[in-house]
């Protein structure tokens, strides 16, 4: 009787105990695994995005940029320049005739921007597939100031002197630069260099812009801070210390409508 007993005696205390413990071990390995690829999920995510954000904003930068000093077939046949401007525009700018771009450096005073980053303005006339910021074609005749800069929301914007707001082109932008480059002629050959809009002497000799901005994308599952430095254009920009991936993307624009 006693050994059919025995025969049939169920799980004591003790291996109770560690049947849990290894269930716990097994469970909680599983989780971190789920957790690790859950983050590595997201961090591939956010870095997809910011890439395909950093394509569509330098493209985008690109084909307005290249507006400047555009003239329609009506100005160009009766020689009829971008006129002078002598009392400050709605931007803040003078302009003299034929000029058709200038910006700031580093600013700490151009309305609504973020101060120590850079503002572009460039002009040009409206004609058939010439666009406003809003996306709008700008009317033929009509000559419109534009104006790209960094909101103090960090948000890419667009202002020009036709549209009633201001337009936003992108969020989660951390910084914008600017260079504006000629032709150098020396002893040694013709080469470009590059110059801060306050090193700029003459900007009818100005006939490419080199643009750098730093992108961010809140990675949501991230448990490490972003300690890194970063490098736009000639600029270095100080450590954030938060959650976000950035990557830095920059843009040279040649200028089409300067005749140089």
């Amino acid at each position: 009787m006693d050994k059919v007993m025995r025969k049939q005696a169920g799980f004591g205390l003790v291996e109770l105990m560690i049947a849990l413990v290894l269930s716990l071990i097994v469970v909680g390995g599983l989780y971190a695994a789920l957790i690790g690829d859950q983050k590595s999920y997201e961090a591939t995510r956010a870095n997809h995005i910011l890439v395909n954000k950093n394509r569509m904003t330098a493209q985008t930068l690109r084909l307005y940029i290249q507006q400047a000093g555009y003239r329609a077939i009506t100005q160009l046949e009766t020689n009829q320049p971008l006129l002078a401007v002598t009392t400050a525009d709605s931007s803040g700018y003078t302009w003299v005739e034929g000029q058709l771009i200038q910006g700031l450096n580093n600013q700490t005073s151009f309305n609504g921007a973020k101060e120590q980053t850079d503002v572009l303005s460039f002009r040009f006339f409206g004609d058939s597939g010439i666009y406003q910021c809003n996306g709008e074609e700008l009317s033929a005749n009509t000559v419109l100031t534009m104006s790209f800069f960094i909101s103090t929301s960090n948000q890419l914007m667009c202002r020009d002197s036709e549209s009633v707001n201001d337009t936003v082109f992108d969020d989660n932008v951390d910084d914008f630069q600017v260079l504006y480059g000629r032709l150098d002629h020396s002893s040694d050959g013709d080469s470009f260099k590059y110059y801060t809009a306050d090193n700029v002497t003459n900007w009818e000799q100005i006939n490419r812009v080199k643009v750098g901005l730093l992108i961010s994308q809140e990675v949501t599952m991230g448990s490490l801070t972003n300690a890194a430095t970063y490098k736009v254009l000639d600029q270095n920009i100080a450590a954030f210390n938060d959650k976000k991936l950035r990557q830095v993307v920059s843009e040279t624009v040649l200028l089409l409508n300067t005749g140089v």
